[in-house]
């Protein structure tokens, strides 16, 4: 699934250019969380990782006319991590945002995209 995908393409990467890495997690997506932890520990040396869980956009057979409001908590919630937690550290987001999967990605994309 998208999990495999986005640490396939993660493998090509040199980790420790991207020391600290961050992974933005929908809620419920435990499975995700372990198979982050388990790549770190592969992979790194280092160990400097973090996972943050978001709301999800929506929810598998969600009625559509809900979507909006589900999805505009998730994108509040993005904004939160990608444009306060940095600010209030004075450190920047990311160097490099890898996404996959749409119920994550498109609001962590909008929140980014907030920030140009």
């Amino acid at each position: 699934g998208h999990t495999s995908e986005m640490l396939q393409m993660m493998k090509g990467l040199d980790l420790e250019r991207y020391e600290y890495r961050r992974y933005i997690i929908s809620e419920g997506d435990q499975f995700s969380a372990e198979k982050a932890a388990e790549f770190e520990t592969r992979n790194s040396s280092s160990q400097a990782f973090s996972v943050t869980t978001i709301p999800r956009a929506r929810k598998v057979l969600q009625p559509l006319w809900t979507v909006p409001l589900t999805a505009s908590i998730s994108f509040l919630a993005c904004v939160r991590e990608i444009t306060f937690q940095p600010w209030s550290k004075q450190t920047p987001f990311a160097d490099l945002l890898l996404l996959n999967g749409p119920g994550t990605c498109i609001p962590l994309f909008a929140s980014v995209l907030l920030n140009r």
